[in-house]
């Protein structure tokens, strides 16, 4: 996988350390009396939502794009031992030889230039 497509990218991380340090602020605040204990209780519940609303969105998100991709099923079905080599081969290069133009553009992309 990708660094792009992790799960926790560190965009994520930094917006997660901002909010919470509101969230931290809020506790501070509460400690010394000057805000009830609602408003680091709320901070703190929706910081850790969105955060965790973040991760399942980019999680399914990179499930779907696996899906789709007939090469990684069968990479990983070659890896559970699931084909031989021979079977692994012979099913690459039918992917290979289709007319599936997302394949065509990825060897396009992947060719060594001239």
């Amino acid at each position: 996988m990708a660094d792009d497509e992790s799960v926790f990218t560190a965009e994520m991380l930094g917006v997660f350390l901002v909010v919470g340090d509101g969230a931290l602020l809020a506790g501070l605040l509460w400690t010394f009396g000057a805000v009830g204990w609602l408003w680091p209780a709320t901070t703190t519940v929706v910081t850790v939502a969105l955060f965790a609303g973040w991760a399942i969105v980019r999680w399914r998100r990179i499930g779907q794009r696996e899906a789709h991709d007939p090469t990684e099923a069968l990479k990983r079905r070659y890896a559970a031992g699931e084909l031989t080599d021979e079977e692994f081969e012979a099913k690459l290069e039918t992917l290979m030889d289709s007319d599936s133009p997302d394949l065509r553009r990825r060897d396009r992309d992947t060719e060594a230039p001239d």
